[in-house]
């Protein structure tokens, strides 16, 4: 296969019309950040899933939630929570619900068909094989979702149709020509075209099949031919298997027949799509920088102690309830954990909060509390914390002071930290010196114009734990830029993008180039680049040629630039190299 063919879908799409009007409709835009959901509208079985996630991730979208295949959901259930940009959530809205929706149907009627028939026959749907040859796979892994089979049987087999027997001159001569694959199950196509199908059953019978399929649709056929296999005490050599426009509600019925597979084609394969919606659920625009909120590790001092406080018959959960609530907490973040000489001691379980979600609240969470039933607050309660969580007793002009200083503070060493990069080269050749690292003196010197201070890391071994660690310990060591070049693609050696996942869940890597996975030296289905956050790191993995890792390189400088999240950043670097291997391809 051609490489132009095996990316042809991934590029094609960047210069299509419709993707330039969205840009420019979103133009002034496309720095807000929105999450959508894809809704359940049926009750079904969910299939082709893999590839919504695949699609997702080349999108360069943040994945909150994706259902995986052979999930059963009701109308109504949230089957996938997605983050973008404007631009990428319009991308996901025209095609990700056409990857599950049809799929899904298959995988819906084929449940429904394996539930029917319970453990009295195997249901088989063969129809797939008269799909286009680019979605056969799609429906074959639709089917064995649904629990049906899209093979007659497990083993190799071979399956003379009526076409076979129709070119060797009939039944006994396609079955003596199938002798030659003597390893094989023997399936042959009875409808009754040579001779009655029960004499054609015992001809079959007689010359070595082992499945006899009965293609009519007739169910009388079926005790015909049963008869016959009885007779000739044969019956527990051979199954039976029936087909021949079969629908669902015919299943009860034939349960009461002698057949071990039930092929149903059309009532699979032509089932409605399993209905979904996709909508946008929250719009949030960028914080300006002197209004972003503050977040603040509680390095594990969790702990919030409310003195001088009387209980009577106090309900424990409704006070936790309010404390989480005044300080804008999810109702499941604050948990009682103590109550002893009229203090009580709450837990925060939460790692980060903001300041303003605690400085100051002091006042307004013991007027919330006098509230409650049984809670008696005096002048003489209080509310205290060995950390961060301390600042709650801070009056509330005090608290504003306090939190604007501190962004002050955080946002000086939030830019320092901005323009430290450490850049790394990875692979035995660069290593071991076979082969010149053309990519760490360019990138150190682009990042210098950009007003980086850039320093060059060792080259890496292609080791996944070692490139890991060695990100991880960049990120820790207050370098707020990480670029890794080499080690993202198709083959076993190539480990960057599984370090990068290994350390942390906010990865976008979205496809540059797909392969079909086992082919040629491809151990993965395609070359990739990511974009990660390790906060307040970015990490970018580009590829190893230095033309592409050039042009990765300043796509990712001008998003930074441009404020671009880690998502949007990584479906930007995707398309700028896409069109370098077009045009590589190409030749324009």
């Amino acid at each position: 296969m051609k490489i132009s063919e095996t990316i042809k879908s991934e590029i094609s799409s960047d210069h299509e019309a419709g993707n330039d009007l969205r840009r420019i409709l979103f133009e002034n835009a496309n720095r807000r950040r929105v999450t959508a959901v894809i809704t359940a509208q049926d009750d079904g079985i969910l299939a082709g899933m893999k590839a919504v996630r695949e699609r997702a991730q080349a999108l360069g979208l943040g994945i909150h939630k994706i259902l995986k295949n052979g999930t059963q959901v009701q109308r109504g259930d949230i089957i996938a929570k997605i983050t973008g940009s404007p631009e990428q959530i319009a991308q996901a809205e025209e095609t990700l619900i056409g990857l599950a929706a049809k799929p899904s149907g298959i995988a819906t009627a084929a449940h429904k068909a394996v539930e029917l028939a319970g453990d009295r026959f195997v249901i088989v749907c063969g129809a797939w094989k008269k799909m286009p040859p680019q979605i056969k796979d799609t429906i074959r892994e639709a089917l064995s979702t649904g629990g049906a089979k899209p093979r007659i049987a497990d083993k190799p087999f071979i399956y003379l149709d009526k076409n076979y027997v129709r070119i060797f001159g009939g039944i006994s001569a396609a079955l003596i020509a199938a002798q030659k694959a003597s390893n094989r199950t023997k399936v042959i196509q009875l409808k009754g075209e040579t001779k009655p199908i029960a004499q054609e059953a015992e001809e079959a019978a007689l010359n070595g099949a082992n499945i006899i399929m009965i293609d009519t649709g007739n169910p009388d056929d079926i005790d015909l031919v049963s008869k016959t296999l009885h007779q000739l005490r044969l019956r527990n050599k051979i199954k039976i298997a029936f087909a021949g426009n079969i629908k669902l509600s015919q299943i009860p019925y034939l349960q009461q027949k002698d057949i071990d597979i039930l092929d149903i084609g059309r009532e699979i394969i032509d089932a409605p799509l399993l209905d979904m919606k996709f909508d946008v659920i929250k719009v949030a625009n960028p914080h300006p920088e002197n209004s972003s909120p503050l977040e603040l590790n509680l390095l594990e001092k969790t702990e919030l102690y409310i003195e001088n406080i009387t209980l009577q018959n106090a309900n424990l959960t409704q006070l936790a309830h309010v404390v989480a609530k005044v300080l804008e907490l999810k109702s499941d973040a604050v948990m009682v954990t103590d109550v002893r000489n009229n203090t009580v001691t709450l837990d925060i379980l939460r790692k980060t909060v903001t300041a303003e979600q605690i400085f100051g609240k002091q006042k307004q969470l013991l007027q919330h509390l006098a509230q409650l039933p049984g809670v008696i607050i005096t002048p003489q309660t209080t509310i205290h914390s060995e950390g961060i969580l301390g600042f709650i007793a801070l009056d509330e002009s005090t608290a504003k002071q306090v939190i604007e200083r501190t962004r002050q503070i955080t946002q000086q060493v939030q830019a320092k930290i901005a323009k430290r990069a450490i850049v790394y080269s990875t692979g035995h050749e660069i290593k071991h010196g076979i082969i010149q690292d053309t990519n760490t003196p360019m990138i150190i010197e682009r990042l210098k114009q950009a007003g980086y201070q850039p320093v060059a890391g060792p080259v890496l071994n292609d080791d996944q734990n070692e490139i890991a660690n060695t990100l991880y310990e960049a990120a820790q060591n207050g370098y707020g830029l990480i670029i890794i070049t080499g080690g993202v693609g198709a083959e076993d050696k190539d480990q960057t993008i599984e370090a990068i996942q290994k350390i942390t869940h906010q990865a976008s890597t979205p496809y540059i180039i797909k392969y079909k996975k086992g082919t040629r030296r491809h151990h993965k289905d395609g070359v990739k680049i990511a974009v990660a956050k390790l906060e307040p790191t970015t990490i970018i993995a580009l590829p190893g040629p230095n033309d592409e890792a050039k042009v990765g390189l300043e796509t990712a400088l001008s998003g930074i630039e441009k404020g671009y999240d880690f998502s949007q950043l990584a479906a930007e670097i995707a398309k700028s190299l896409k069109r370098v291997l077009k045009r590589k391809i190409h030749g324009s």
